[in-house]
C-alpha cells in the first residue's frame, strides 16, 4: 500500500534540530542534548491549532461542566449542518452512532467539543472545493480561519480553568479523537499521527474508558504506518488480541477485526527491512515468526466466527447497514490474510498465489458498488478507512492485469475522495502508474482502465519489473501543485533501487 515520506518532525527541540537528528522530546531538556554533554536549547512554542499535550492531561477543569455560551447564527447553522450531513457520512456504510449520538451529546456538556465539532463541520463543509492541491489541504484556504479559531478555542476550554480537579480522562480522548479528525480534513499528517499516538499513550495507561472511545482508537492504530509511523516510536494498544472483543455482534466483529489489522501492519512495518533487502537477508527473529503464524491463526478464527455470525442472519436484521457493513468487513479480513501471508517473502511473485483472493477482493467492491447504487455525489471524506486503500493493494500487488484494472477502475468509482489521510486521486494515480511501469505501458487511459485491460499483453510481469513498494513524498517541494512526487522501489542490478516520478 502506497507510504507517504516520512513525515518532517518539528516538535524536536532547537538543539536536536540543528544536528538534524531524533529527538526524544523530554522536557525540560532532552536527553539526547544532556546525555552527550550538550546544552540542550529548549523548544519551540506550538503554532495555531497545536497543544501540549503535557499540558493539557495534567490541566485543571471545572468541578461542574460550564455552560456553552450561546451560540451565534454561523455557529448554530454549523452545529446542524454537522448533525444532519456531516455525522452520519463519517463512518460511510460503517455504524456511525459515535458521531451521531455520543459526540452530539457532548456539544451539548462540553464546551471544548463543541468548538472541535464546528472546526470539523466547516471544514467538512469546505473541504475538496478547490482542485486538486486545495483537497490535499483541506479545501479553500480561507475556510481554515474559521476552523482554526475553534480549534483553539477548544483547546483553551480544557487547559484554561483553574481548579483543583484532574482533567477526565474521557473528555480528554474524545476531544483527542476530534482534534485527529481536524487534522486529517487539514490533510496535516503529523499532526493527526500525533494526536493519534498521544490518546493511544493515554489509553494504555487509564482506566475506566467509555467503550465507544476505545473501539475508535482501536481503529487509529491502524493508519499511522502507512504514513512514517515506526513499530518502535507508535504506540500499540496493550489489549488489541483478538481475546479482547467477541464476535457476536457486527459491531464486536468490526472491534476485533481492527485489533487484527493493528497487529498485522505493524508486522509487515517489522519486516519491511527483510522483505525489501534493506539489510542483511538474515532469518527473521524467531518471535516475529511466531507473530506471524498466531495472527494467521487468529484471522481464520474470526473467519469462522464471522461466517457463524452471518448464518444467524436474524441477529443483523436490526443492524445498521448490515449488507454494507459485511463487505467492508470481508475486504478488510482479506486484505490483511494476504498482507500476513507474504509479510516474510523476499520476492513479490508470492503475490501470484493469492489469485483468488484478489478475485475476491474485486468480487466484493463490484458487490458494494451495486449496492451503493448511482450516488448522486461522491462521498467527501471518511473519518475510517474504507474501500480505496484496500482496492489500492490490490491494484499495486495483483499482476493479472485484467484483475488490477477493475480494481483500479472500482477504486475510482467507490472510494470517498479522501478517507483518513488517504486521498483517492493519489492512490489511483500511483496505482495506475504501478501498472504501466510492470506492464511496459506508455499510459493507460481512462477506457483501457474501465475495460479491464481487453484487447493488451495478460502477461504476469517477471519478478525484476515489479515495483517493490512506494511512498508519496511530502508535499512541501517543487513541481506541478496539482501532482505527487512518489518514490518506487524497484530492483536494480546491486539490489532495490529508487525511482521517482510524478504522479
Amino acid at each position: 500500500m502506497a507510504r507517504k515520506g516520512i513525515p518532517k518532525v518539528r516538535t524536536g527541540c532547537l538543539t536536536c534540530k540543528k544536528r538534524k537528528v531524533k529527538c526524544d522530546e523530554t522536557r525540560p531538556a532532552c536527553n539526547r542534548c544532556t546525555s552527550t554533554g550538550r546544552t540542550c536549547d529548549g523548544y519551540m512554542p506550538p503554532p495555531p491549532g497545536c497543544m501540549s499535550w503535557d499540558r493539557l492531561l495534567s490541566a485543571p477543569v471545572p468541578a461542574s461542566p460550564s455552560p456553552c455560551p450561546e451560540a451565534d447564527d454561523l455557529e448554530l447553522r454549523g452545529l446542524a449542518f454537522y448533525q444532519q450531513i456531516v455525522a452520519p457520512a463519517l463512518c460511510g456504510p460503517l455504524d456511525s452512532s459515535f458521531w451521531t449520538k455520543l459526540v452530539a451529546q457532548m456539544v451539548h456538556a462540553e464546551p471544548a467539543t463543541r468548538h472541535a465539532v464546528l472546526a470539523i463541520s466547516w471544514l467538512y463543509e469546505n473541504f475538496g472545493d478547490g482542485g486538486a492541491e486545495e483537497t490535499r489541504q483541506g479545501g479553500r484556504p480561507g475556510a481554515d480561519d474559521f476552523a482554526i479559531q475553534h480549534y483553539n478555542a477548544a483547546i483553551s476550554h480544557l487547559i484554561g480553568p483553574q481548579t483543583s480537579c484532574p482533567a477526565d480522562i474521557n473528555t480528554v480522548l474524545l476531544v483527542c479523537i476530534l482534534f485527529t479528525c481536524i487534522e486529517f480534513l487539514r490533510g496535516d499528517t503529523e499532526s493527526a499521527i500525533s494526536h493519534s499516538q498521544h490518546g493511544i499513550s493515554l489509553l494504555n495507561s487509564a482506566a475506566d474508558i467509555r467503550p465507544e472511545l476505545v473501539r475508535v482508537f482501536r481503529h487509529l492504530a491502524i493508519f499511522p504506518y502507512f504514513f512514517g509511523g515506526d513499530v518502535s516510536t507508535f504506540p500499540a494498544l496493550l489489549d488489541a488480541q483478538p481475546a479482547a472483543v467477541g464476535v457476536d455482534t457486527l459491531d464486536a466483529a468490526l472491534e476485533s477485526l481492527d485489533c487484527l489489522l493493528a497487529r498485522a501492519v505493524r508486522l509487515v512495518r517489522a519486516t519491511d527491512d527483510h522483505r525489501l533487502g534493506m539489510g542483511a537477508r538474515e532469518q527473521p527473529p524467531e518471535a516475529v515468526v511466531h507473530e506471524k503464524r498466531s495472527l494467521e491463526g487468529d484471522l481464520d478464527a474470526w473467519w469462522s466466527a464471522l461466517e457463524e455470525l452471518r448464518r444467524g442472519g436474524d441477529h443483523l436484521v436490526s443492524e445498521h447497514h448490515a449488507p454494507a457493513t459485511l463487505l467492508v468487513l470481508e475486504m478488510r479480513w482479506l486484505v490483511c490474510r494476504i498482507w500476513a501471508s507474504t509479510c516474510l517473502a523476499l520476492d513479490e511473485t508470492v503475490y501470484d498465489d493469492h489469485g483468488d483472493g484478489f478475485a475476491r477482493i474485486v468480487d466484493v467492491a463490484a458487490r458494494a458498488e451495486a449496492l451503493a447504487g448511482t450516488p448522486t455525489r461522491r462521498g467527501k471524506f471518511m473519518f475510517v478507512m474504507g474501500f480505496g486503500p484496500l482496492l489500492y493493494f490490490a491494484v499495486a500487488k495483483c499482476r493479472f492485469l485484467g484483475l488490477r484494472l477493475r480494481a483500479l477502475s472500482l477504486l475510482g468509482r467507490l472510494s470517498c475522495v479522501r478517507e483518513t489521510l488517504w486521498d483517492a486521486s493519489t492512490l489511483y494515480a500511483t496505482g495506475k502508474r504501478i501498472v504501466e511501469i510492470e506492464h511496459g505501458i506508455g499510459e493507460l487511459t481512462p477506457e483501457q482502465v474501465d475495460a479491464g485491460g481487453v484487447g493488451m499483453d495478460q502477461d504476469v510481469p517477471p519478478d525484476e519489473a515489479r515495483v517493490r513498494d512506494s511512498a508519496v513524498e511530502d508535499g512541501d517541494g517543487e513541481g506541478d501543485a496539482a501532482k505527487r512526487r512518489v518514490c518506487f522501489l524497484v530492483l536494480g542490478r546491486e539490489g532495490i533501487e529508487r525511482m521517482y516520478d510524478w504522479v
